[in-house]
């Protein structure tokens, strides 16, 4: 995404539709110093880096992004009931950033630097430090032992002491998740997430469509079933778009939806973190199998963005009225770009006529 394009926001919060906003990307050699350069971005300007459920809206991409999003892992300490987990039961827990700012929720800038800069160091030795053998992020080293995803899972609270919101994955598709781009995590027993079929392989594996009659194919009744897309996705309604998104634009019929949870390397009972990425190919796809020693490029969006979300959200906890038409284009037009304008009125008309 160039300085000045657009990001494309479609949150489904009662059919709104948000057109087109400015945003810029942020490239670096490394994950942490392109998360650098986009948290400097949200602190100077008060906007907010993409979270993989926000990218995935306008899959596929030109390009491949990082997101500000977290597949997290380890085994759980006790028994949380209302996260489906009980002692000793083994989980992946993904965290997607949001409006607030921030960029990671235990993999931020200085702890993937940390990481980084671990695994540099005990180069070398018989002992690595940092990242584990698959490159992700070891917790215990970049957190000295402290039991961050513990107070995280039980707590609601990241190592900053700042709350963030704890679903089970059995919320997600009651549809309970936030849609607004507020921060949380969602957990999966490890058992769910090694189900997806990891790898390159027909969409079909991650819907219903074996189970489906022609007919009901032609209704339309194909809906996404792999716990990845969804969580990735945001929700069912949300994967049910990328699914859609990929059997129209891979003619393949594949598309990749990458983890390592299966692998014989992956050693359950370690903490660690990874971070995800929306590749531009079918073949990149949802990427959760990605070292962190990678390059990276985040999504930075606009605060006009957020102002946009506040716009259309605040009526419905309210009156239910909206602005008239061209006071809310009005309000708009010194955030929006001028070759946008047209589009938005045109956007926002119909939606109106519908209401």
């Amino acid at each position: 995404m160039a300085e000045n394009s657009a990001v494309i926001l479609q949150p489904e919060v009662k059919q709104v539709i948000i057109p087109q906003v400015t945003g810029t990307s942020f490239n670096g050699d490394s994950i942490p110093e392109a998360q650098k350069l986009a948290l400097a971005y949200n602190r100077q300007t008060g906007g907010f880096t993409a979270p993989m459920p926000l990218l995935l809206q306008n899959f596929p991409h030109p390009q491949w992004y990082t997101a500000n999003s977290e597949d997290l892992s380890g085994i759980a300490k006790n028994d949380m009931p209302a996260l489906g987990l009980k002692n000793g039961d083994a989980y992946i827990a993904t965290a997607h950033g949001g409006k607030d700012g921030q960029v990671g929720v235990l993999l931020t800038p200085e702890k993937t630097e940390l990481a980084l800069q671990l695994w540099k160091d005990t180069e070398g030795k018989k002992q690595r430090k940092g990242l584990n053998i698959l490159y992700a992020a070891v917790l215990d080293d970049i957190y000295e032992e402290k039991d961050v995803m513990s107070v995280l899972l039980q707590e609601g609270r990241r190592p900053d002491n700042g709350a963030i919101a704890i679903y089970s994955f059995q919320q997600m598709l009651a549809g309970e998740t936030p849609k607004d781009f507020s921060p949380y995590v969602v957990v999966r027993p490890l058992a769910l997430a090694q189900k997806t079929v990891s790898g390159y392989e027909s969409i079909d594996r991650l819907t219903n469509v074996k189970d489906l009659t022609p007919l009901e194919i032609t209704k339309g009744k194909e809906t996404v079933t792999d716990s990845q897309v969804i969580v990735y996705a945001g929700g069912v309604n949300e994967g049910n778009n990328v699914i859609k998104s990929a059997r129209k634009y891979f003619i393949s019929g594949n598309v990749g939806v990458w983890h390592p949870f299966n692998l014989k390397t992956f050693n359950s009972e370690q903490t660690q973190g990874r971070a995800l990425f929306a590749g531009y190919l079918g073949n990149n796809g949802l990427n959760g199998n990605v070292n962190l020693y990678n390059g990276g490029r985040l999504a930075g969006v606009a605060p006009e963005a957020l102002a946009l979300l506040q716009l259309y959200e605040a009526p419905q906890k309210t009156t239910g009225t909206f602005p008239p038409l061209d006071i809310l284009v009005a309000s708009l037009e010194r955030v929006v770009p001028s070759a946008c304008q047209d589009e938005l009125r045109k956007v926002l008309a119909q939606f109106y006529q519908n209401q």
